[in-house]
C-alpha cells in the first residue's frame, strides 16, 4: 500500500469511528455538591475507558470546579465549555461541561457548603431535566446532593426525585434500586416506620406495581416480567393473626393488576420472597417500605446499585451514596457507582430505542 492509499484508509477509518460515536447516547452527568465527592467522580467517570465506550459525557456543573478536580487528580486532560449538543463528538481526552454556575473555587471546602452551592446543585438538576424534556440529551445521571443545603437555598423539595418530577411535571413516580440480580421497586419511602401503613392503600399498591411493569418492559427489555409483591407484616399476617393489611390494602391492587394483564403475585411474605426472586423467579419485587427493600438489595448489590425515577417523562439514575464529605477532595472516591449508573442509563436508552410501549389493560 503506497503513502496515499494509506492515508486515505487511515480517514476513512477515522471517519468510521467517528460517526460510530455519534451513535453513543448523550448522557448530561449533574455535579453534585461542590464540596462533596460528585466533581471527583463526575472527572473520574468520564475519563474512564468503559464508559467512554458506551456513552457520550456532559458535566451539568461548574468548569471552575471540575478544572480544580482535575488538578487535584494529576490529570493532564483538558476541561472545555459546551452549551450545543448536536453532532457531540467528544475527544476521549477532554471533560466537557456544560457550565451553569461560576462558584469561587478558592472557597470550595470539603464539606463546607454554603447557599450558593445549594443554588448550584439545583440549577444543575434543572438544567439537564431541561434539555432531556428537549431531547438534547438522552438520559441524565444525578450525582450526590446535600437535601439540607438545597432546602436552605429556599428550594423545599425533599430530593432529586421530588425536584425532578415538578420540573417535568409528573404526577406518578417511584424509586427503583436496580442490580443485575436483584431489583426492587418502593410504594412507600423516606417516612417513619409507624407511619408505613397508613401511607399504603390498595390505590397506590396497584400504581407502583403498574409502573414496575412498565419500567421492566420498557427500560429492561422483559416483554412479559414477573412481579412478586411483597406483603407488610410478618408471615403476611398469619391470616389476619398480625394484621389485616395483606387482605385489605395489598391483595386487591395484586388483583386489579392480574386483571390488566399485569403478572402480579402476592402478597407474598418478604423472609422466603427474596430468596425466589434471586434465583430467577420474579423479576422484580415491589416493597411496601424502604428497609424491606434497600436490606435484601445492598446485601447484594452495596457497591453497583443504581438508583432509577420511575414514571419520568425522561430517563433519569443516580449513584447510590451520599456526598461522602469525610473523603471528599481527597483524590480517593470510588467512581465505581457513577461508571454503573452510566452504564445502567446508556443500556436503558439503547433498549427504549428498540422497544415498544407495553400493552396491557388499564
Amino acid at each position: 500500500m503506497d503513502k496515499k492509499t494509506e492515508e486515505k484508509a487511515g480517514n476513512r477509518v477515522r471517519r468510521t469511528g467517528k460517526v460510530e460515536k455519534l451513535k453513543l447516547p448523550l448522557i448530561g452527568l449533574t455535579m453534585g455538591d461542590p464540596t462533596g465527592v460528585g466533581p471527583e467522580v463526575c472527572v473520574k467517570s468520564a475519563l474512564n475507558p468503559e464508559v467512554q465506550s458506551r456513552a457520550r459525557i456532559i458535566i451539568f456543573g461548574d468548569k471552575g470546579v471540575i478544572n480544580k478536580a482535575m488538578k487535584m487528580l494529576g490529570y493532564d486532560g483538558r476541561v472545555q465549555e459546551i452549551s450545543k449538543f448536536k453532532g457531540f463528538i467528544p475527544d476521549d481526552n477532554t471533560i466537557y461541561v456544560r457550565a451553569i454556575s461560576n462558584l469561587n473555587t478558592e472557597r470550595i471546602k470539603a464539606g463546607r457548603p454554603d447557599k450558593n452551592c445549594g443554588k448550584a446543585m439545583v440549577n444543575y438538576i434543572r438544567e439537564a431535566t431541561k434539555c432531556a424534556l428537549k431531547d438534547e440529551i438522552d438520559a441524565v445521571v444525578t450525582g450526590p446532593i446535600n437535601k439540607e443545603i438545597i432546602n436552605e437555598a429556599g428550594f423545599h423539595f425533599g430530593g432529586h426525585t421530588e425536584l425532578m418530577a415538578d420540573i417535568t411535571g409528573a404526577k406518578n413516580y417511584a424509586m427503583m434500586m436496580a442490580g443485575q440480580k436483584l431489583k426492587v421497586v418502593l410504594v412507600t419511602t423516606h417516612i417513619p416506620l409507624r407511619d408505613v401503613a397508613i401511607n399504603i392503600t390498595p390505590g397506590k399498591v396497584f400504581r407502583i406495581i403498574k409502573l414496575a411493569h412498565y419500567a421492566m418492559c420498557e427500560y429492561f427489555g422483559v416483554k412479559n416480567p414477573r412481579i412478586g409483591v411483597c406483603g407488610l407484616n410478618p408471615h403476611c399476617g398469619e391470616g389476619g393473626l398480625f394484621g389485616e393489611e395483606e387482605k385489605e390494602l395489598i391483595l386487591p391492587a395484586v388483583v386489579n393488576a392480574r386483571n390488566a394483564g399485569i403478572l402480579a403475585e402476592g402478597p407474598l411474605s418478604s423472609d422466603t420472597l427474596f430468596y425466589f426472586a434471586l434465583n430467577g423467579k420474579y423479576d422484580v419485587v415491589v416493597c411496601m417500605y424502604h428497609d424491606q427493600a434497600l436490606i435484601p438489595l445492598k446485601m447484594i448489590h452495596f457497591t453497583d446499585a443504581v438508583n432509577i425515577t420511575l414514571g419520568l417523562p425522561i430517563v433519569r439514575a443516580s449513584v447510590d451514596h451520599g456526598t461522602a464529605y469525610d473523603i471528599a477532595w481527597k483524590g480517593i472516591a470510588n467512581p465505581h457507582s457513577m461508571i454503573q449508573a452510566i452504564k445502567t442509563a446508556s443500556e436503558i436508552v439503547n433498549v427504549k430505542k428498540k422497544t415498544s410501549k407495553p400493552n396491557v389493560n388499564f
